[in-house]
């Protein structure tokens, strides 16, 4: 199950809703709740040496952290720094 909306959802199967083709059926319902975990996504970035001198380099370090207690692989992420003009 894929959600991005963090939550509780409660899944409920009814009594009888499945069956095989031996004709075996489920007598009960069934009831599961699927807790979908927001992401703990950090940004940071640094400049290196700060301040910069005039006619200088400096380094730019972004560092992305995905460091929730029940972390997964994140897809389609991007990022978009627009640097100030002078």
């Amino acid at each position: 199950m894929t959600s991005s909306t963090p939550g509780a959802y409660l899944n409920t199967v009814p009594a009888s809703a499945v069956t095989s083709t031996q004709g075996a059926t489920n007598g009960a319902a069934a009831t599961a709740t699927l807790t979908v975990d927001a992401p703990n996504v950090t940004l940071s970035k640094a400049f290196s040496p700060t301040p910069i001198a005039v006619g200088g380099t400096s380094v730019l370090t972004v560092t992305v952290a995905n460091a929730g207690a029940n972390a997964v692989a994140l897809t389609g992420v991007a990022l978009t720094d627009t640097l100030p003009r002078t």
